[in-house]
């Protein structure tokens, strides 16, 4: 709905007086001025300095032909020059108000407007001028005064009657605003009642209760009777169609439209964002095609569509799209950044790691490129090319924060722990104020056993940020290694549990906590919810095999521990498990559950 209203959404006041600022602009062509090829004394022009009126209309020639160019400034010294030659020319005071007004001098402006009025009170161009610079200077009551004066002694000017609906719809003075467009519909010498019907139509739109928007869809379906290739109405009347629920007619509508006046850019991306809506995507790519065989903007068509694609998981057709944009525009780092992401989708990580390292490191997209492409290697057990590729990376962007934690969380996949702690610490060092440096600097000192620095360092985090996830579980987790403050710790779980409640790690705490609590059925209950979703996470696994044993079902908790052993485990950890595979092999088994390092979550993307 939004996006629909997007397309078409525009104030009755903007649109309709700036049209009459233009018709205004345009309008003044009343200083006449005389042939400038004429012969004086039998000399030409150009052979004798210019002179009188002739002076003065080639002055005017030339301040005509700036403000054509958008040269205002230009413009308004020659305008004030041709005045200076002509100081009684109403024509020039009205020319030089309305170029004044486009380079935001109103105040002025509205000085020379008043001299006009003083002088002929009923000059009908220099109070719709005056009308108009009175709406920009938010002075909306004298403003419809001066509309109204024209009135009184011209009942059928229309761009009066125009301007003051607009205003009085602006004020939500909708009653007052709807006569004057009613008047214009039943004024016979009106030549454009099309567009009274569809400004009524808008005024009805903005009252905006159930009852209107029936009178807004009866008024713009007239003005497109009336003018069937009327777009705007066509638009317009879509939106009230959809406001008052009514998508199908509004689509029959639109389509309809379309079949009967050829393609327009605006109809299909109207469509297009509907059929999106309905999740319509083949449709939808349709329309598309249509706005960008009209549109000049191909790349960013066919980008959309790719999106679309995306979203819709069509990666293979959607790789095929970038591909071939990729072949009109080779130097696009977004098209590249998407397509190396689309290649990841679809687990062709070769291809995506060429995509992400070709992204220019002056690009918006570099840093992002660097940490997915690092991220992929690190997936790929080829952490020490992720490394050397981050460390390019600081290099070209020294005060990327993200890529400092990215650094030292890829030193901690290698078991580097006094590499990421100093590492760490520099970085701390420099962002002293981030989060997430903060986050792995506290992780960092954990893995050096300082870990009442560490939580203090969490809590400080939480304090700024209560809705830390990452932060939360390291606490909460960390108080059921310790063996202290229980309850605190399950609080604190299943307040980042709230914030992430699909995530393993946390769901992993939980059933820990638990388990240190004694309460080992409701433990199992979180750990085997955690294993669903991290079916090869080591340390979830073995916590799994701890509960089995607990509960005494033994071979469950054999199968457990040897799948945890075939998992990506430090030496500390591996032998650790063994042991506990080894006991269950006795006789006498312990019921002592080794503590583990916590869970590291991934930094993020």
């Amino acid at each position: 709905m939004g996006n629909l209203r997007r397309v078409i959404k525009k104030t009755v006041l903007s649109t309709f007086l700036l049209t009459g600022l233009v018709n205004l602009g345009c309008a003044s062509q009343s200083y006449k001025f005389k042939n400038q090829n004429s012969k004086k004394d039998g000399l030409s022009s150009h052979q004798q300095p210019l002179v009188g009126r002739e002076r003065i209309d080639y002055i005017y020639t030339q301040a005509e032909a700036y403000s054509q160019q958008g040269q205002s400034k230009l413009a308004v010294e020659l305008f004030r020059e041709a005045l200076f030659a002509d100081p009684n020319s109403k024509s020039l005071k009205i020319r030089l108000a309305k170029e004044l007004l486009k380079t935001g001098q109103a105040r002025e402006a509205m000085d020379w407007v008043d001299l006009v009025i003083k002088e002929e009170p009923q000059h009908t161009e220099a109070l719709l001028l005056k009308g108009t610079l009175l709406a920009s200077l938010k002075n909306i009551k004298e403003s419809i005064n001066s509309f109204e004066k024209i009135l009184v002694y011209d009942v059928h000017n229309f761009d009066a009657r125009g301007a003051l609906g607009a205003l009085y719809a602006e004020e939500k003075q909708f009653k007052q605003a709807r006569q004057q467009f009613e008047f214009l519909i039943q004024d016979s010498k009106y030549p454009f009642p099309e567009k009274a019907y569809y400004y009524l139509g808008r005024i009805y739109e903005e009252e905006g209760d159930k009852n209107s928007l029936k009178e807004a869809e009866k008024a713009f379906s007239k003005s497109i009777k009336l003018k069937p290739n009327f777009v705007e109405a066509l638009l317009s009347l879509s939106v009230v169609l959809i406001q008052q629920e009514k998508m199908n007619e509004a689509r029959r509508q639109l389509e309809k439209w379309q079949i009967e006046e050829g393609p327009h850019s605006k109809v299909a991306e109207t469509l297009a964002n509907m059929y999106i809506m309905n999740e319509e995507y083949e449709k939808a790519i349709e329309q598309l095609a249509l706005v960008n065989s009209q549109s000049e903007t191909v790349i960013d068509t066919k980008l959309k569509v790719a999106l679309i694609q995306i979203e819709n998981k069509k990666y293979k057709e959607a790789s095929y799209l970038l591909e071939s944009i990729l072949e009109v525009v080779p130097d696009s780092d977004r098209v590249r950044f998407y397509l190396a992401l689309v290649y990841g989708e679809l687990n062709e990580n070769e291809k995506a790691l060429v995509h992400f390292m070709k992204v220019p490191d002056f690009s918006s997209f570099y840093v992002d490129s660097v940490i997915h492409g690092a991220t992929l290697l690190s997936d790929m057990n080829r952490v020490k090319e992720g490394l050397a590729l981050v460390n390019q990376a600081l290099r070209n962007k020294p005060e990327a924060e993200k890529l400092y934690i990215l650094y030292g969380s890829l030193l901690d996949a290698e078991n580097r722990y006094d590499d990421t702690y100093e590492f760490m610490k520099l970085a701390f060092k420099k962002f002293p104020e981030s989060l997430g440096v903060q986050f792995f600097y506290a992780l960092s000192l954990d893995r050096k056993e300082q870990r009442d620095e560490a939580i203090n360092l969490m809590l400080k985090i939480i304090d700024k940020d209560p809705l830390h996830s990452q932060a939360l579980n390291y606490i909460a987790y960390t108080y059921a290694e310790m063996g202290k403050k229980l309850d605190e710790a399950l609080e604190l779980a299943q307040r980042a549990l709230y914030v992430e409640p699909t995530n393993s790690y946390i769901l992993d705490t939980v059933g820990w906590v638990y388990f240190q609590k004694g309460d080992y059925k409701e433990a199992l209950v979180w750990l085997e919810k955690a294993f669903e979703g991290a079916k090869n996470e080591g340390v979830i696994l073995e916590h799994l095999g701890d509960v089995y044993f607990k509960l005494g079902l033994i071979e469950k908790s054999k199968t457990m521990y040897s799948l945890a052993l075939e998992s990506n485990l430090d030496e500390k950890r591996f032998d650790l498990i063994r042991s506990k595979v080894q006991a269950l092999q006795n006789p006498i088994m312990t019921d002592k559950s080794p503590e583990r390092i916590p869970a590291q979550a991934r930094p993020i993307d």
